[in-house]
């Protein structure tokens, strides 16, 4: 175990460094469908609220008799626990010795930190987005044979996501606005002759996100295009999207808040201050040089399983 000396102090500009990569958009799209709330607590209880506002009562108030008695609504808690994620790397005095002026190690250390972090967070979402077993269990299909949208013949993905946002409805009292999907099931619509009839007589543009929305009629369309090595350590590289054949039909309000139902939301610990990562910096005498750490704490839980409806194997 090294020895590390001096005092170990939460670095001010290299945290900066980190939140501003962490805000680049690229092909990170997580936060798009699970909204950020930041907390104050690494676990807590968060409300959940009832349905009864959607519910007939019978209301039929006689001459002289009181008002009926009714439950307005109902509230329960549910529990969040975030989960600390950190990785660290050591500059080495030699290295910046032997650097050119314009590598800024430290700086790019962090980057490159905030990258794997970055990629964790997003596989994180994605697996709890894509949640057949636990988190959509009531709420999800698997598609297959004809129903698949790579076959371009028999499928239609426009009917599908209409019937299925009737379900949403009828399931939570919202209308799905977002829809978000794989980089595969993205590159199969912009194929398929049901979009493409769609529009032939009044666009000589491409199939595109914005013209998707319009015909599924929903606000947001989020295409994941992160990938991430699915190789263990050790073995080649080997690229996979980390976002997958799913699509993902949700309500994503405006803005996140512990009050606004969200089919998904993202719990973000204010690990240092009021920052979503910290990053902190250590001597290490024994191979001079500094360790430099960066960390986050977060967790994203289906707050509102019902306002979402997942399919799964969407393309071959």
């Amino acid at each position: 175990m090294s020895e590390y000396l001096g005092l170990t102090h939460v670095s001010v500009p290299l945290t900066n460094v980190a939140i501003d990569y962490l805000q680049k958009e690229d092909d990170f799209i997580g936060t798009k469908i699970a909204p950020v709330v930041m907390v104050n607590k690494e676990s807590d209880k968060y409300y959940t609220f009832g349905k009864e506002s959607f519910r007939v009562e019978d209301d039929v108030r006689a001459d002289g008799a009181e008002s009926n008695l009714v439950k307005a609504f109902s509230t329960g808690t549910a529990q969040y626990s975030c989960i600390t994620h950190s990785q660290y790397s050591v500059v080495t005095d030699r290295s910046r010795a032997n650097d050119d002026s314009v590598i800024q190690r430290d700086t790019r250390t962090v980057q490159s930190l905030m990258l794997k972090i970055k990629t964790g967070f997003e596989n994180h979402i994605a697996s709890q987005a894509f949640d057949t077993a636990t988190n959509f269990v009531s709420y999800t299909a698997a598609l297959s044979g004809t129903d698949r949208w790579s076959d371009r013949t028999n499928s239609n993905p426009i009917k599908k996501i209409k019937d299925l946002k009737q379900t949403v409805k009828k399931n939570s009292g919202f209308v799905p606005n977002t829809i978000v999907m794989g980089q595969e099931v993205y590159d199969a619509l912009c194929d398929h002759p049901v979009f493409i009839d769609r529009v032939k007589y009044t666009s000589d543009r491409s199939i595109t996100t914005e013209l998707l929305a319009r015909l599924f009629e929903v606000k947001n369309i989020w295409i994941g295009g992160a990938i991430k090595d699915s190789a263990k350590e050790g073995q080649s590289f080997t690229g996979a999207y980390i976002w997958g054949k799913y699509v993902l039909l949700c309500y994503v309000p405006e803005s996140a808040d512990i009050y606004t139902p969200s089919c998904l939301y993202t719990f973000n610990w204010k690990i240092a201050g009021l920052n979503p990562v910290k990053v902190k910096k250590y001597r290490d005498e024994k191979v001079d040089g500094d360790r430099i750490e960066v960390e986050a704490s977060y967790v994203t839980k289906a707050t509102s399983a019902s306002s979402g409806y997942l399919l799964s194997t969407v393309v071959a």
